[in-house]
């Protein structure tokens, strides 16, 4: 109980940074038009996919068509082809309001779920490892439907684990929150049809429920979803740049060296650590390294492929340097000069982390515009 109430206040904490961030970022072109559409629409229409939208998907449109209706706004302020940003401290505060809530939710479930599993420093660890990724602050207060494909991601990927490794819970509670979760997430973008099935195949893998097909049904509707989508294309340029900028490099790095020392334990019969979450993001990086390459195909497109597109890997790379972090310092438990380099290295990791973010969001500037 301790935690949830410790959690709420992280959640509320952050959700004031929201709004401070919300203040001082100025609105921008794919937000405006997002938003016009919304304005211009009914639930109907959204809901029916006469609107005109790159990803047709509706739940944060309607989610957003909702905030709007509860606060009678409407984005009334003219736009030029010449102004594609927007300086309205009300309008940048409002239409962010639901990415707002999706990402403090999604950070503070991120400490919970590690904190009431493991420990309140592993809690505390996860949550600076996730303040430390530059993806989080770049779509923290963003009005359109990155935060809450994040917020879905990390609910998925924690039922994932408990659904695999907590015999104790109950086996319908997990399996139906799980569902719940993917049919939310096949609702909000159909780039989530490969982690759906991932998921779905690893808990019916390995999960000790029955009829864990089920799961992968709401793949169906975000397969709906992408043949209902209009035809754009996008081209990547820069194979690696998106993949790096939701996946750090020095990650890569650390997974690695744990996956060796997984695959030496799986040989001398004595499995450690966290083999099948490991293996759930050796999948999620092999999707996405296969969206890449499928893109970079494309001889001509009307847009670029950007690492937004990719946000689905954030959250799973937080969660897997948590459990991989915490791996490697119990195995080096046995040798004090082992545990201490060990922990030096993952502290200097997370610090080079935390100020490279900083310098880079500072270098961004999206921030810097001072409320009146």
């Amino acid at each position: 109980m301790k935690m949830w109430w410790l959690s709420l206040l992280i959640f509320m904490a952050l959700l004031m940074v929201g709004f401070c961030l919300s203040e001082r970022k100025i609105l921008w072109g794919d937000e405006i038009y997002t938003q016009r559409g919304i304005d211009g629409h009914s639930y109907g229409d959204i809901l029916t996919l006469h609107f005109l939208e790159g990803n047709r998907s509706p739940l944060f449109y309607i989610i957003q068509k909702t905030v709007s209706n509860v606060f009678s706004f409407r984005l009334t302020i003219q736009q030029t082809y010449e102004q594609w940003i927007i300086h309205d401290e009300r309008s940048q505060v409002i239409m962010r309001i639901s990415s707002n809530i999706s990402m403090s939710l999604a950070l503070a479930v991120i400490f919970y779920f590690f904190a009431s599993r493991f420990s309140v420093w592993t809690g505390l660890y996860a949550l600076v490892l996730a303040l430390a990724m530059p993806m989080v602050w770049r779509f923290w207060v963003e009005a359109r439907p990155y935060s809450l494909w994040f917020l879905l991601t990390t609910i998925q990927l924690c039922l994932a684990y408990l659904a695999i490794t907590s015999k104790e819970i109950s086996e319908t509670r997990v399996p139906k929150g799980l569902l719940l979760t993917h049919l939310l997430l096949s609702l909000t973008t159909i780039g989530a049809m490969a982690q759906i099935i991932i998921v779905s195949l690893m808990v019916w893998r390995l999960g000790p429920y029955k009829k864990q097909w089920v799961l992968v049904l709401p793949a169906g509707i975000a397969l709906f979803y992408f043949w209902a989508a209009p035809g754009y294309s996008a081209k990547v340029d820069a194979l690696w740049s998106p993949l790096l900028e939701v996946v750090m490099p020095e990650h890569l790095i650390i997974y690695a060296l744990y996956g060796f020392l997984l695959w030496r334990s799986f040989c001398q019969k004595k499995p450690v650590g966290n083999t099948f979450f490991f293996a759930i993001f050796l999948l999620f990086l092999t999707s996405a390294v296969s969206m890449l390459f499928i893109f970079s195909l494309k001889k001509t497109a009307q847009f670029g492929f950007y690492s937004r597109y990719l946000i689905y890997m954030v959250p799973l790379d937080i969660m897997m340097m948590t459990l991989a972090s915490r791996d490697l310092m119990q195995w080096a438990k046995k040798n004090t000069g082992g545990w201490i380099n060990t922990g030096i290295l993952l502290g200097g990791l997370l610090i080079c982390r935390a100020v490279m973010t900083y310098a880079y969001m500072l270098a961004l500037g999206i921030f810097s515009h001072t409320p009146d």
